[in-house]
């Protein structure tokens, strides 16, 4: 990675903070499609690792170690969704690709789930879509801009250099986290 690349200092924020470690000790993989445990790393990280009672009873993930962790956080704190089937397994897709909908409900939801914000003007963005509030938040506060003026993209998948710069403007803008939430040390205040 070169100083002049668009996503070094985000990067390198990531690595000052524990946030990231690469996918080596020498690599980041800004290319690389951000897969759905590495995001729940990702948020636990940058959150100071909270440390949960709870299970998350997720049954495609390991019971122990970090990922599990990251894991019981996110279904405890509610940044994590799933849709209950009578029946079937507690499933959270580890290896799942993030998509620019999911990317941003995760990271709305970490900051609080705040509202209020101007809709956006992405016309592939409708209103009763799960992440339509999100995309609106992120938009207002110049998190995540859409790939045009008028499109968000949101099945789009989410690379590593671009979710290492949401997550860096995320902690740039404490006023775009909700009140009820105690921000952690990584947010720039």
């Amino acid at each position: 990675m070169k100083p002049s690349d668009g996503h070094a200092t985000a990067v390198n924020w990531l690595a000052v903070n524990g946030i990231t470690t690469g996918v080596s000790a020498t690599r980041f993989d800004p290319t690389g499609i951000v897969l759905r445990r590495q995001m729940a790393l990702f948020l636990w990280r940058m959150m100071d690792k909270p440390v949960v009672q709870s299970r998350s009873g997720f049954t495609d993930v390991p019971t122990t170690g970090d990922l599990a962790k990251a894991l019981d956080w996110l279904d405890a704190s509610g940044i994590t969704v799933t849709t209950p089937r009578p029946g079937k397994p507690k499933r959270f897709q580890p290896d799942g690709l993030v998509t620019r909908a999911q990317m941003a409900a995760f990271l709305w939801r970490m900051a609080g789930s705040p509202t209020g914000y101007p809709q956006a003007q992405f016309t592939d963005v409708r209103r009763g879509d799960y992440f339509a509030v999100a995309v609106d938040w992120l938009a207002h506060f110049g998190i995540s801009t859409g790939v045009s003026p008028t499109r968000y993209a949101p099945q789009q998948p989410v690379n590593r250099a671009q979710m290492s710069l949401f997550l860096w403007r995320l902690a740039s803008t404490p006023t775009a986290w909700d009140s009820s939430v105690t921000l952690p040390g990584a947010v720039r205040r």
